[in-house]
């Protein structure tokens, strides 16, 4: 489990104009096959699990699954808002509504003031916000009786978001299938290190802080803070609830979260040097900050009015 599949060709998920997405190229080890003499290409079996996600991640995910769909390959996108996507091969499963900001926490209606406020007080937010509900949309989506369709099914690759979703790693191990972690965000520390690179605190932002790679002494000081608290979260806290969901539905034989994670084949990242800090990189660590954008469209033809 979690190794990537061999070829010695690679097919473009995307028609791309802007190198921005380049390296996405290197997901096709996982999406495509070829037969013995490379000239027939079969269309993968993807699952994407994205059940608690918010309207905006969506926009990320979203045309992700609609290129890999064009391609040929047979998607099933289990996500929170719907695509709408009018394609034979698309399937769509929405268990659960949207995340909003007030079910973190309700002093906050405004999305976008809430997560100003967290990014200027990172600890508050860490320490005030209630994540029981996670759980419970957790379980909800588990209890869909849509949703239970996918377990007599086979995937030849699963691509689960990386925030909140850890509650489905157990699915990975059912379908014995490659991982693709996918973050909305520039991948945390804990998550990168899945794949053996360290990124040291003293020059690489959290994505949780408005900091840059340019910080002072006590900046690096409470970068290193929020990162370590994180990751002691989620290596301490976090397993404990997800595996107790994910074992009763799945069995209690499943193996524990981070051994699932620790196995993941190729991280996808929502960044880019364009417009996020410089960071160390490893070649199973792709940015495609900038696969949500379109080709732009001309703009309109406007007659200019003369005034005496």
């Amino acid at each position: 489990m979690g190794t990537l599949p061999h070829s010695n060709l690679a097919l473009p998920i995307f028609k791309m104009e802007n190198k921005i997405l380049y390296n996405l190229l290197l997901i096709s080890f996982i999406l495509v096959s070829y037969d013995g003499n490379n000239n027939k290409v079969e269309g993968a079996n993807i699952l994407f699990l994205a059940p608690l996600s918010t309207k905006s991640e969506a926009q990320f995910f979203i045309p992700l699954t609609k290129a890999l769909a064009l391609k040929g390959h047979s998607v099933t996108y289990v996500g929170s808002t719907k695509p709408d996507l009018k394609l034979k091969n698309f399937r769509e499963i929405n268990p659960v509504t949207p995340l909003l900001i007030e079910q973190f926490d309700s002093s906050y209606s405004d999305a976008v003031e809430g997560r100003r406020y967290a990014q200027e007080h990172p600890f508050e937010m860490f320490f005030n916000y209630d994540m029981s509900f996670i759980n419970d949309l957790c379980m909800k989506t588990f209890e869909d009786p849509e949703f239970q369709s996918i377990y007599k099914e086979s995937f030849d690759v699963v691509l689960l978001s990386a925030t909140f979703n850890n509650c489905f790693d157990g699915l990975v191990h059912k379908f014995r299938a490659p991982l693709v972690l996918v973050s909305s965000f520039p991948a945390t520390a804990i998550i990168v290190g899945f794949t053996g690179l360290r990124t040291p605190p003293s020059f690489v932002p959290s994505p949780w802080i408005a900091f840059t790679d340019r910080m002072t002494f006590s900046q690096r000081f409470t970068n290193f803070l929020m990162e370590w608290l994180f990751e002691l979260m989620y290596l301490k806290v976090m397993p404990g609830d997800n595996e107790k969901i994910y074992r009763k539905y799945l069995g209690e034989d499943t193996p524990g979260m981070l051994e699932i994670e620790r196995n993941v084949s190729l991280i996808l990242s929502n960044s880019h040097i364009a417009v996020n800090s410089i960071r160390p990189g490893m070649p199973d660590i792709v940015e495609v900050g900038g696969l949500h954008l379109r080709p732009p469209k001309p703009l309109p033809k406007v007659s200019l009015l003369r005034f005496n």
